[in-house]
């Protein structure tokens, strides 16, 4: 796998810590399925039997529409993935270095993966929706805690939220875990906020800001 992920050294990722992030005990009153318009900011950590990486990644949906960024530790590098409407685009800078139909395939493109990452579909797990699952498990208040999905490749995915936190009154994922092909994927979101319906473009990450980086 390369690309910006596979910037960060192997000695920063043995010394992170496993990221703990509480639950909350209050009762959600909405559903999380009613966030159309929010941004969440967090750390992604992928890794296989021979390689482990980690980034910080931002992410802001509008409506159907997304942004998300990974930025490497110390802001060496960064990836922005930019979906609107049926076409996505993958950049580095200023620099196009991938674009789709499929948001999967862009950064499957973009970052030389042997199997493309069900983007669309972590789109949903963000809001602990099952998307298009092949089957999914809810728990007794009706919160999603497991799923199964087979992309366009073949490639079976099992995804787990494992923890939650209360945002506008609802429980969202706070942790989630999810397994594919080679892939171990680990997916911490820990800020959550409020964006208009009418918003810009997802802003540039500050390097500096103080985000959890999960590892396995």
């Amino acid at each position: 796998m390369r690309g910006l992920i596979f910037l960060v050294l192997a000695s920063s990722l043995v010394s992170c810590a496993t990221p703990k992030v509480s639950q909350s005990p209050q009762s959600p009153t909405t559903s999380s399925s009613s966030l159309t318009h929010f941004e969440v900011s967090g750390g992604l950590g992928i890794w296989t039997d021979d390689e482990n990486i980690s980034a910080r990644m931002r992410w802001q949906q509008r409506a159907d529409d997304f942004s998300f960024d990974l930025t490497a530790p110390l802001g060496v590098a960064s990836l922005k993935v930019d979906k609107q409407d049926n076409l996505t685009t993958v950049t580095r800078g200023n620099a196009l270095v991938a674009k789709s139909s499929d948001p999967g395939v862009a950064l499957q493109q973009a970052l030389n993966l042997s199997v493309p990452v069900p983007v669309s579909q972590i789109a949903q797990w963000l809001k602990g929706q099952p998307g298009d699952a092949d089957s999914s498990k809810f728990n007794e208040a009706g919160l999603l805690q497991s799923l199964r999905y087979t992309d366009l490749s073949g490639t079976r995915w099992n995804a787990v939220i494992r923890q939650r936190k209360l945002f506008q009154d609802a429980l969202v994922p706070a942790l989630i875990t999810a397994t594919g092909g080679p892939y171990n994927v680990r997916i911490v979101l820990n800020q959550w906020k409020s964006i208009e319906a009418d918003s810009a473009e997802l802003t540039p990450s500050n390097p500096s800001q103080r985000l959890i980086i999960p590892t396995q």
